[in-house]
């Protein structure tokens, strides 16, 4: 098969008997007792749930040892259908205990990647640092991320940063969501930026990738303007004086 990662050679030999899971004794029992079609009785006939061998069992041993199971009292052992587990419900299970460890600790996801194989300092094969790369799954995730928006920031935090790019309309509303609309608004008539290149959402606003940076661009040559100016005038006035 061709992964993103390369292609992958499986082996279907005893594929079916190693993936095959154990039917549920519920849903045996269901389709033995059914009414709705007879065919289905006749089928599963001579299929033996785990509860029905415990109780042949048990009827046997009534039969040999009558004495020694009347002493042990007649307490009836519950079959193992009620603790069965398929292959879903023990991945469920996993991934609920996983999910809720996660919920409780902060983690870092680590990639640790071989620069080389000779185990040298300094010496970086690229060919085998972009495999690793790839069948990380690093660069597809770069590039879904790219696709989406991968830079987020708070309505408030936005117009406090950038309000030098728009500086009546981060004034215009005490409501910040509102102050970011129309910031953005008057950057996409003036083009600095397209509206397909953001978002507002209920708290933050979201940007493609590449946009905070060009953003970043804009408010630093407007805060050299500004400087320009400042000096332009200290300087005027020092002239005159």
């Amino acid at each position: 098969m061709r992964h993103y990662a390369g292609i992958v050679r499986y082996n279907v030999i005893n594929w079916l008997e190693k993936n095959k899971d154990p039917l549920n004794d519920t849903v045996a029992a269901c389709l033995k007792a059914s009414s709705g079609n007879k065919l289905l009785p006749e089928i599963w006939a001579d299929y033996v749930t785990q509860e029905e061998l415990y109780n042949f069992s048990s009827k046997m041993a009534n039969l040999v040892f009558p004495a020694s199971h009347a002493v042990k009292g007649g307490h009836k052992k519950k079959g193992k259908s009620g603790s069965f587990m398929t292959v879903s419900m023990m991945y469920r299970e996993s991934l609920n205990n996983l999910m809720s460890m996660l919920y409780k600790t902060h983690p870092h996801f680590i990639r640790c990647i071989i620069p080389n194989e000779k185990k040298e300092s300094g010496l970086l094969e690229a060919a085998l640092v972009l495999n690793q790369l790839t069948c990380n799954g690093v660069l597809e995730g770069i590039r879904i991320c790219r696709k989406g928006f991968p830079n987020r920031t708070l309505h408030l935090d936005y117009v406090q940063r950038y309000a030098i790019l728009c500086a009546d309309e981060s004034k215009s509303s005490s409501d910040p969501k509102q102050c970011a609309i129309k910031m953005l608004e008057r950057l996409v008539n003036e083009g600095t930026m397209k509206e397909e290149m953001y978002r507002i959402g209920l708290t933050k606003v979201f940007f493609k990738a590449g946009v905070l940076a060009h953003l970043e661009d804009l408010r630093d040559e407007r805060l050299g303007e500004i400087l320009t100016g400042l000096q332009a005038r200290i300087r005027s006035y020092q002239q005159l004086v």
